[in-house]
C-alpha cells in the first residue's frame, strides 16, 4: 500500500468543539475560546481581552466618576492605613486567600469617603463589613450600613471581631431577615459574585436608588462575570472594571456598576 492510501487522523477536537478541518482551525479555535478545558485553551486571549478592558474603563471611569480620581491616583496610603487592621482580621477571622483583598478594601473605604453614601448595603459579611464600618462617615453617622450573610458562623465571627475593635454592630442581618424587611433605596451595594448568585444580585440591583454605585468583587472569575454583566446590562446598569485598579496577588479584582 502507498503511504498516500495510508488514512490519517486528523486533528482531535475537544468536547464542545466543532469538528476541525485541519490542525490549524483547531488552533485557531483554542487561540479565540475562553475555558479551562485543554492546555491553554484561550486563556492567552482572555487575559490580553481583560487587562485592554480594565485600561480602557478605568479612563471612562475617570470621566464619568471624577470624583474618585484620588483614590485612583494614590491607592497605596488608603492600603497602608488598612494593613494592621487587616491583619488582626485574616488572623483572627478568615484567611487572606477567603478575605476581601487590601485593594478592593482601600477603594471601597476611598469611594464611601468620598462619595459619603446615605445608605450603604453590603450582602455577606467579611473584611468589607470592618472597614466600611471604620469609615468616618459611617462613624459620625452620615453614612448607615445594613450587612447581610446567609452563613450564621459567618455572620457570628463578623460581629464578635467588630465588637473586638470597638466598631458598630447593629443592622447585622440574616440573607432571610433583610429579604423580608422593606430595606430599599441604598446609594451604595457591596456583593461578592458566586456561581450560583444570581438571585441575590437581582434582589441587590432592585434595592438601589437610581444613581446609586454597586461593587462586585470576585469579577476575576470569568464564568460569573459574564453572568453579572448580563444581569446589569438587563437592570440598565452602566459597568467599569476594575481590574487595573484592584487586582490583587491571587489575581481577584471588582466591577463597579453605576445603576
Amino acid at each position: 500500500m502507498s503511504s498516500s492510501a495510508i488514512p490519517t487522523r486528523g486533528p482531535r477536537a475537544l468536547p464542545g468543539e466543532p469538528a476541525p478541518r485541519s490542525r490549524l482551525s483547531v488552533r485557531v479555535w483554542r487561540a479565540l475560546t475562553p475555558s479551562a478545558i485543554g492546555p491553554a485553551r484561550g486563556r492567552s486571549f482572555e487575559a490580553l481581552r481583560r487587562a485592554m478592558e480594565s485600561r480602557l474603563d478605568a479612563r471612562r471611569l475617570r470621566e464619568r466618576l471624577p470624583e474618585l480620581l484620588a483614590p485612583l491616583r494614590a491607592p497605596d496610603a488608603r492600603r497602608a492605613s488598612l494593613l494592621p487592621l487587616y491583619r488582626r482580621f485574616v488572623s483572627r477571622v478568615a484567611p487572606p486567600a477567603s478575605a476581601m483583598s487590601l485593594e478592593v478594601a482601600g477603594f471601597l473605604v476611598e469611594l464611601c469617603e468620598r462619595v459619603r453614601p446615605r445608605r450603604i448595603l453590603e450582602i455577606g459579611t467579611g473584611f468589607g463589613s470592618v472597614a466600611l464600618r471604620r469609615t468616618e462617615s459611617v462613624r459620625d453617622g452620615a453614612s448607615m450600613i445594613w450587612s447581610a450573610d446567609d452563613d450564621p458562623a459567618r455572620l457570628a465571627r463578623t460581629r464578635a471581631f467588630l465588637a473586638q475593635e470597638s466598631l458598630a454592630t447593629e443592622h447585622l442581618l440574616s440573607w432571610r431577615e433583610l429579604r423580608e424587611s422593606s430595606q430599599c433605596g441604598f446609594d451604595l451595594a457591596l456583593h461578592e459574585l458566586v456561581l450560583d448568585g444570581d438571585a441575590v444580585l437581582e434582589d441587590l440591583l432592585d434595592r438601589v436608588t437610581p444613581g446609586g454605585l454597586v461593587l462586585l468583587d470576585g469579577a476575576q472569575r470569568s464564568t460569573v462575570e459574564r453572568r453579572a454583566r448580563r444581569l446589569l446590562a438587563e437592570a440598565g446598569a452602566e459597568q467599569f472594571s476594575l481590574r487595573a485598579l484592584t487586582r490583587d496577588c491571587f489575581g481577584r479584582h471588582a466591577l463597579l456598576a453605576l445603576r
